[in-house]
């Protein structure tokens, strides 16, 4: 690959790994919103933390590892979004 080819697939590798990061936090956002509503805003800092520690983490390896991780880090906040769903969080009222 000629040194413009490079340049050009790093870049669009960029570009994809910053929309799969901004469409994962997008959703788990709007998941939070909508099961937890008051709790949201708890939720979606701590995801963004993990994504960011996970970029941090994986800053050399290739987009696969990023895209891997974000997919574990949504999977697990669905989990445990429906599992609150389920079982419930909130005290009975007397």
């Amino acid at each position: 690959m000629t040194a413009i080819g490079r340049a050009l697939s790093s870049v669009l590798v960029a570009l994809g790994v910053a929309l799969i990061t901004v469409l994962t936090i997008a959703a788990a956002v709007a998941i939070s919103a909508l099961i937890f509503l008051a709790k949201a805003a708890v939720l979606a800092l701590i995801l963004m933390a993990i994504v960011g520690l996970l970029h941090m983490a994986f800053a050399a390896v290739p987009a696969w590892g990023i895209v891997t991780c974000l997919a574990i880090t949504s999977a697990a906040m669905l989990a445990v979004s429906l599992l609150r769903t389920l079982f419930g969080t909130s005290t009975p009222r007397a």
